[in-house]
């Protein structure tokens, strides 16, 4: 089985997964701080980063693998694996910029949840026998 497409996207997660649990860590070595965020809205936000990244992306990817798996047209692979990458991207510049609400944040949270939806309508129209 070739799954080329989900593979490309993976990896590219991975990375971005790597620099939101490195931004965690190298401040948690800095400050001591093992646990919580020491009452620093900052750091609540690199953690919170890290944290959404990890509730949203593995199940979306999962989804985007079983449909691959389906054989469904490559395109579509691309357009929510690249839609995935570039909301995640938005997500944590969004978080990283200011904390609280901002447009990175809330744009990368709608289109993850978009590719969270159409991968997963895919998923269930395959298992209806389109």
């Amino acid at each position: 089985m070739n799954v080329m497409v989900t593979s490309l996207y993976a990896g590219l997660l991975g990375a971005l997964y790597i620099v939101l649990s490195t931004r965690v860590m190298l401040w948690r070595f800095s400050s001591g701080v093992v646990a919580g965020d020491d009452g620093d809205e900052t750091n609540l936000a690199r953690i919170r980063g890290h944290a959404n990244f990890f509730e949203f992306v593995p199940m979306t990817l999962l989804l985007i693998l079983v449909t691959e798996l389906s054989g469904a047209e490559p395109g579509w692979i691309h357009a929510m694996g690249a839609g995935l990458v570039v909301a995640r991207v938005m997500h944590a510049v969004g978080m990283w910029r200011q904390v609280g609400i901002s447009f990175g944040r809330r744009a990368g949270t709608g289109l993850t949840m978009a590719v969270l939806s159409a991968a997963t309508l895919l998923c269930v129209l395959d298992g209806l026998g389109r």
